[in-house]
């Protein structure tokens, strides 16, 4: 009898408690999100979620780069971080997914739009990355960022020289995710 009701209390366990990321992790907004969708997400972390949000507001911290994505990624990340950082906790019906390099620093928020557009420059000349698809008409012109422009051509390069970690350093601002940053018709390799 002891042994059936331990079984059933480890089951509870297991059902009960989801599954915690061991190594330290953040959630992110997925680039292939609608923006229709990660706008939503801010709003209900910033009301019903309990977020603080004047860090996103105009004068705050994290309010650049003015994106949805960004701004989204944030409020997702504190909402992740104070409630166990779970699977669950970053799920936001598909639009969330869990990276292991912080995003507070790298290919982040944190990165100058002079940093990213070294990048883009060095990758489209030096690096021989084809930038075709982030000029005007490219199908990843829009958004018409640095964030964005710099995410593909840095994937680019990334994909065609090896998948290293060095071919995604470009001086401390790539970051390796683990979720596919393809969104609507602009397709990562």
């Amino acid at each position: 009898m002891f042994s059936q009701l331990t079984l059933i209390f480890l089951l509870s366990l297991v059902v009960i408690h989801p599954l915690h990321v061991s190594a330290k992790t953040w959630c992110v907004a997925n680039p292939s999100a609608a923006a229709t969708q990660l706008q939503a997400n801010i709003d209900w972390l910033c009301s019903v979620g309990n977020v603080d949000c004047v860090i996103i507001n105009p004068g705050g911290p994290c309010f650049d780069p003015n994106t949805v994505l960004s701004h989204a990624s944030f409020v997702m990340n504190d909402y992740y971080q104070t409630h166990g950082s779970t699977e669950e906790a970053c799920s936001f019906s598909g639009t969330g997914q869990i990276v292991s390099v912080d995003p507070s620093y790298g290919g982040s928020a944190s990165a100058t739009d002079t940093q990213l557009q070294a990048n883009i420059d060095w990758a489209c000349n030096e690096g021989q990355v084809d930038c075709a698809k982030i000029n005007p008409g490219g199908v990843c012109y829009e958004p018409n960022t640095p964030t964005s422009h710099a995410s593909f051509v840095m994937n680019d390069y990334y994909r065609n020289h090896g998948s290293t970690e060095e071919a995604c350093d470009f001086n401390h601002t790539g970051q390796i995710i683990s979720g596919d940053p393809s969104y609507r018709r602009c397709r990562y390799a």
